[in-house]
C-alpha cells in the first residue's frame, strides 16, 4: 500500500470504505459508499456517508454530496480512536444505552438514537484481505434515549423497531497519516531511494503522494535545500532533529534515520501558536530560563545516546506561508554553540490537523493577511 492510497480529503477529511444502512423500515435504505470519519487525532466521534472520488491530479478524495451523519454517545469516540491508532488494543466491544443522534440529509434537527452496540477489530498485517486495516461495526436503535433532552426531529412511525447499521474499514495508509499509526505493511521491501527531485508544493498545489510521513506515522518538515527534519510534539514538548537527505521506501513513505542532534523544547503551545496565526501570519515564541529544554548529541562510534546539554534560551519565529508553516529557530545551549536554522511544515501535513491543529488554507489561498 502506497502513501497515495490513503483515503484523505483535500481539507484533511478522513475516509474509510463502508456502508450505512437503516434496517427494519418498510423500505430498507442502504448507502454503500465511503464513510467520512470525523473527530480528532485520538477520537472518531462522527460517521458520515459521503460518496467520494479521487482527484487524479492531487490524489486527494473529493466529495460533492453527503448522506446521513451518525453521532456517537459522548466518550465512545475516544475508545474507538484508541483502537484505530493502536491496533494492538483491539478487539473492542462496547454496548451502551446512551444518547446519540442521526442527522439526515436536508437539514433539520437530529433524530435520536440509543442502544449502541459497537465492535472494533484489527486485521493482522499478514492477512490475505485488508492487512493492517481496522474495521468498525456499529448499530443503534432508531429511538431517542430518555435522558436526551435536546431538540429532536421525530422518526417516522414505521421505524419503531428499526436500527441503523454502519460498517467502516480504515486502511493502514489512512491510519498512518490521520492517526499516526504504524503497520508493517507500509514498510517497503526494497532499499529506500532518494526522489529524483524534491517535490515543492503550495496551498493550491498539494499532492497526497508528496506528504512527508513515515510508515510509523511520524511527520517531517522540509528545509530550504530539500532535506527533511523529523518533528514531534507531545505534551507541550516540541522536538525537532537535524536535517537529513530524503529517502523513501517503495511504498512512498519516508524512511527515518538516526538523528545526530535532537532539540526538545518544553512549554511550546502549538495550539496557541495556531490561534495567533488565525489573526496574523506571523507569531514569535521566546523561551528563557535556566532550563527550557535540551539538546541531545549522538555519541560518535558508539551505541546509545551521547552528550546532553541544557537549553537556556530559544526563539521560534512562525510564519504561515503559501508553502506551509515555516519555523526559524535559534536555540542556545548552556555549554555548546548555538543552533539555528529553518524548516517548513508543508500543507500536506497541516491539513491533517494532528498536533499542528487545523490551519486556514482557504485564507492563504485568498491572500489574507
Amino acid at each position: 500500500m502506497q502513501v497515495s492510497d490513503a483515503m484523505i480529503g483535500r481539507e484533511g477529511q478522513v475516509y474509510g470504505r463502508g456502508r450505512l444502512s437503516f434496517l427494519g423500515m418498510d423500505q430498507v435504505t442502504a448507502e454503500a459508499t465511503t464513510i467520512e470519519v470525523a473527530g480528532n487525532e485520538s477520537s472518531a466521534q462522527f460517521f458520515t456517508a459521503a460518496p467520494s472520488d479521487r482527484d487524479q491530479r492531487s490524489g486527494y478524495l473529493t466529495s460533492d454530496r453527503q448522506g446521513a451523519t451518525v453521532r456517537l454517545p459522548v466518550g465512545v469516540g475516544s475508545l474507538i480512536g484508541r483502537v484505530v491508532k493502536y491496533a494492538g488494543s483491539a478487539p473492542l466491544a462496547v454496548a451502551v444505552d446512551a444518547p446519540g443522534g442521526v442527522r439526515l440529509p436536508g437539514g433539520g434537527f437530529e433524530h435520536g438514537a440509543s442502544d449502541w452496540r459497537i465492535a472494533v477489530t484489527a486485521v493482522a498485517d499478514d492477512a490475505a484481505v485488508d492487512p493492517g486495516a481496522v474495521r468498525i461495526d456499529l448499530s443503534a436503535a432508531l429511538r431517542p434515549h430518555p435522558a436526551d433532552s435536546g431538540p429532536r426531529s421525530e422518526w417516522p412511525s414505521d421505524v419503531a423497531d428499526s436500527r441503523l447499521s454502519l460498517e467502516c474499514t480504515l486502511d493502514p495508509a489512512t491510519r498512518a497519516l490521520a492517526y499516526g499509526s504504524m503497520s508493517t505493511t507500509l514498510y517497503g521491501d526494497a532499499p529506500g531511494e532518494a526522489p529524483q527531485r524534491t517535490t515543492r508544493t503550495t496551498a493550491a498545489s498539494m499532492r497526497l503522494a508528496a506528504t512527508p510521513v513515515g510508515a510509523d506515522g511520524g511527520l517531517f518538515a522540509r528545509t530550504d535545500d530539500g532535506r527533511l527534519v523529523s518533528v514531534i510534539y507531545f505534551l507541550s514538548t516540541f522536538t525537532f532533529c537535524a536535517p537529513f537527505r530524503e529517502t523513501r521506501s517503495s511504498t512512498g513513505f519516508v524512511e527515518g534515520r538516526e538523528d545526530p542532534v535532537r532539540v526538545s523544547l518544553r512549554g511550546v503551545d502549538l495550539e496557541r501558536v495556531r490561534d495567533l496565526l488565525t489573526m496574523s501570519r506571523h507569531a514569535v515564541v521566546e523561551l528563557v530560563s535556566d532550563d527550557v529544554g535540551s539538546v541531545q548529541y549522538t555519541r560518535d562510534n558508539s551505541d546509545g545516546p551521547g552528550d546532553r546539554d541544557v537549553a537556556v534560551q530559544a526563539r521560534l519565529a512562525f510564519d504561515l506561508r503559501d508553502d506551509g508553516l515555516r519555523l526559524e529557530y535559534l536555540v542556545r545551549p548552556r555549554e555548546n554553540a548555538s543552533l539555528s536554522g529553518a524548516f517548513t511544515l508543508p500543507w500536506e501535513i497541516l491539513i491533517l490537523g494532528r498536533w499542528t491543529g487545523r490551519y486556514g488554507r482557504s485564507r492563504v489561498l485568498a491572500g489574507g493577511a
